[in-house]
């Protein structure tokens, strides 16, 4: 997010791409092989308004990866001792998956802090912020957007598709002066409800399983996806003191059948709600095909536009 507080970016680097119609199908099927699903979804916000949205999804034969390097089509993610930097080369998507326009630019991150430990979701499900703060620089020459800010990286990593395993989850990350927070509250669909809490400065941070979880319905997406404020509990430990946490969203910036993104009250920061019961339904899967630009392979060395 912009140091104004203007902008917002979020851009995802998908292998096995778990928000694909095509992806869901082959599952189905049992012919499922997830480095034949990538995707790189990018969405900018300015305040309220949306205005850049590419989401495509790919095939194996796009994917490049190495020890410090992801690549996506035209697009990377690479990494060194400093932080991450990220190339961006796009078509933006529309409806119907038809591209709308062109996405170039770069984004760099350089964290202010070492890796946070990772975390178990759920059986087979693991969460770790490798950046939990750190200075962005997004460069977008293409929309002629160029902020400074404060940056997140993170990353998801399962061995089931997510449906499976959870029925929901709320996910919300706060910057208040040289705070951070990160609080993570999953429903698995075995066992019981579960909320982590990362919390630091800029020199450290730690994370914990939290006992107190409180949530309370504030509002309810254009889709009739209810959002919750949530309050969690962080135990005490030799580096900080018990904390309560409290994050009330205010302005919903992303509206789908089964996803919302939005921006909290109280400091900076972004948050998001998923309802994997909502995902499953095949109609749902259906409409997301119309937000997706699938790329093809027609032959050797030429990418052919679905």
């Amino acid at each position: 997010m912009s140091d104004c507080g203007r902008y917002s970016i979020v851009a995802i680097f998908c292998v096995g791409f778990v928000f694909s119609p095509s992806y869901a199908a082959a599952r189905r099927l049992g012919r499922a092989d997830p480095t034949a699903h990538v995707a790189v979804n990018v969405v900018v916000h300015d305040r309220h308004r949306r205005v850049v949205w590419a989401m495509n999804e790919r095939g194996s034969d796009a994917r490049r990866a190495s020890r410090h390097a992801l690549t996506l089509g035209r697009s990377q993610l690479s990494c060194d001792e400093k932080g991450v930097s990220v190339a961006l080369d796009e078509p933006e998507t529309a409806f119907f998956g038809r591209k709308k326009g062109h996405l170039v630019g770069t984004l760099r991150l350089d964290a202010e802090q070492g890796a946070a430990p990772s975390v178990k979701l759920a059986d087979g499900h693991a969460w770790r912020a490798f950046i939990p703060s750190g200075r962005i620089r997004v460069e977008l020459p293409s929309h002629g957007i160029s902020f400074g800010g404060d940056g997140y990286l993170d990353a998801n990593r399962g061995v089931e598709p997510l449906e499976r395993a959870f029925s929901k989850w709320s996910w919300v990350r706060r910057r208040r002066g040289d705070r951070v927070d990160v609080v993570y509250d999953v429903h698995p669909r075995q066992g019981e409800r579960r909320a982590f809490l990362l919390s630091g400065d800029r020199h450290h941070v730690a994370v914990s399983e939290v006992a107190h979880v409180r949530t309370r319905a504030t509002q309810r997406t254009g889709f009739g996806l209810e959002i919750d404020s949530l309050e969690v509990g962080g135990a005490p430990s030799s580096r900080r003191p018990p904390s309560r946490i409290f994050v009330e969203p205010t302005v919903v910036i992303d509206d789908t059948p089964f996803y919302a993104r939005y921006r909290i009250a109280g400091g900076e920061g972004l948050g998001e709600t998923l309802d994997l019961d909502r995902f499953e339904n095949r109609f749902v899967q259906h409409l997301l095909g119309y937000r997706i630009h699938r790329e093809r392979r027609r032959a050797p060395g030429r990418l052919a536009d679905r």
